[in-house]
Formats: C-alpha cells, sequence, structure tokens
C-alpha cells in the first residue's frame, strides 16, 4: 500500500533472482523519478547501481562476511546519511549462514532501523534464519519457473524478436557467402602462385564456417 519496508528477506534456491530483486528494489527506491514501482534505469542512480559502483548500495556475501565484527562495521556505517540517493540499501546474501551473535547484533537496527536505511536479506535456506528476524521482515520466496512457464515466455520472446532474428540470418548468410568469395579468390590465387613455381600452402588452412539460420536452434 505504498509503504516501505525497512527489512526484506527474499528465500529461495540458488538462481532465482534473489539478489538481482534487492538491486531492483534500490534502483526503486533511489531513481530520480522515484521512489517509484517502475525505475528508469536511465538516471545516475539506476545507472551506478547496475554499474555496482553506487555508494548507497552495498551487497555483502554472509558466507565470508558472517561474525559479529562486520555486523559491527555495518552498525557504525549505517547512521550516515546516503551519499547520494534516498536510501542506503544493505543486501546479504546466503544470511542464514551469519552467525547468532551476528544476528543479535542486527536486530536492534531492524527494529529500529534509521529512516534511510533497508535490508535485503537473501538466504537459500529459509528455516535457518532465526524466527525472531523473519518476523520482522517481509518475506518473499522465490520458486524455479515451471516448463510450461518456461516454454511461453520463450516462445513469446521469440515473436516478438522474429525480425531480429531474421535480419542477423540474413547477415550470417551474408557473411559466409562473402567468406566463399574471399575462400574462391585465395584458392584461384594460390593455383596461380603454382602455376608459376611459387605456389605452396596457405599457412592457418581455411576457413570454417558453420551457418546459422533464422529458424534453427542454438
Amino acid at each position: 500500500h505504498g509503504q516501505i519496508r525497512q527489512a526484506y528477506l527474499s528465500a529461495g534456491p540458488r538462481g532465482t533472482g534473489m539478489t538481482s530483486l534487492g538491486l531492483i528494489l534500490a534502483k526503486a527506491l533511489n531513481c530520480a523519478q522515484g521512489p517509484t514501482p517502475s525505475p528508469d534505469n536511465e538516471c545516475h542512480a539506476c545507472r551506478a547501481i547496475a554499474d555496482g559502483t553506487s555508494l548507497d548500495v552495498v551487497e555483502m556475501d554472509a558466507a565470508s562476511q558472517r561474525g559479529i565484527d562486520d555486523i559491527r562495521e555495518i552498525r557504525e556505517r549505517v547512521v550516515l546519511q546516503p551519499a547520494e540517493g534516498r536510501y542506503k540499501v544493505y543486501i546479504l546474501d546466503e544470511a542464514h549462514q551469519l552467525t547468532d551473535a551476528a544476528w543479535q547484533a542486527l536486530l536492534k537496527l531492524i527494529e529500529e532501523p534509521p529512516p534511510h536505511l533497508v535490508f535485503v536479506f537473501c538466504t537459500t535456506e529459509l528455516q535457518k534464519v532465526l524466527a525472531t528476524v523473519r518476523s520482522r521482515c517481509q518475506t518473499f520466496v522465490f520458486q524455479r519457473p515451471r516448463l510450461p512457464e518456461v516454454v511461453t515466455l520463450l516462445r513469446r520472446v521469440a515473436e516478438g524478436e522474429g525480425e531480429v532474428f531474421g535480419a542477423v540470418g540474413e547477415a550470417v548468410e551474408g557473411v559466409r557467402l562473402g567468406l566463399d568469395v574471399v575462400a574462391v579468390a585465395e584458392g584461384q590465387g594460390d593455383a596461380d602462385a603454382g602455376a608459376h613455381g611459387g605456389g605452396g600452402p596457405v599457412p592457418g588452412g581455411g576457413v570454417g564456417v558453420r551457418h546459422v539460420g533464422s529458424s534453427g536452434g542454438p
């Protein structure tokens, strides 16, 4: 309902977009047009987040930065105002690997965060996250897409990009014909040189090109 929570928890199998959701959220919060559900991906804030150069978005791997000292460092930094945008967003991947002491240190921040702070916790093992933490987060559970959903999406992409695929196929065909012409010309040149006693193998041999049509597979 237009409200921004300050702690989000994304759970699901690896590779389902949990960290990507955190980055999209960071864009939505810090976009020049925002906060907005549709960041423009063109303003300075959006480009910096996409490039990984934003000073206000911090990604941490809790598998290696899991101790109390790492969390104390976060607590010291979050009191500072964002450098460029509206919010400082901390994205903690593999959050279930944080130690109990680290979680306890985070709890006060989660319960009483400064208004410019947003946490995004990502985990592949939701059951290992402390219940007290889960109760204070808005949780999103990710699942791998089912085969029919993948087929539907690929069909939609193929239909939408049909003209592009056709143009690529024509370009590849043009390159193939051009290489054929070059190969014939080089072959003729070798034959002429051989007729005059100066022939020899062409270094590197011929050119092998696999034709990729516009309607074929990879």
